[in-house]
């Protein structure tokens, strides 16, 4: 039983992040894409917490490395409102930050 609810955690996850991604990309409203990058921080955010309370204690450079990778979300935010402007490299680093901590959370 429980394994099935770890699946489906998995699942809702992974299409969580591919539907935020599209979004991401695909809307052209200057603030509801705001909104969106910001979510996909949190939910980055989220992820890295996960990933680094999963780990054993004494696995301090695995927790350290979920952390990094939520933190990239972090700089794309910062990139983002730094600038002024919506730029596509705040995209990518949110982007990449959501796929890298899904892919350390439940592949590594």
């Amino acid at each position: 039983m429980a394994l099935g609810l770890l699946f489906v955690l998995f699942v809702v996850m992974i299409v969580l992040g591919i539907i935020s991604t599209v979004l991401l990309f695909k809307v052209k409203n200057s603030n509801t894409s705001d909104v969106i990058l910001v979510l996909m921080t949190a939910y980055s955010l989220l992820i890295a917490y996960l990933g680094a309370n999963a780990e054993p204690t004494n696995f301090v450079v695995q927790q350290v490395m979920h952390w990094v990778i939520g933190f990239v979300a972090v700089a794309g935010t910062g990139v983002r409102f730094v600038t002024k402007k919506q730029s596509m490299l705040s995209k990518i680093l949110v982007t990449i930050s959501v796929a890298g901590g899904l892919y350390t959370l439940f592949l590594m």
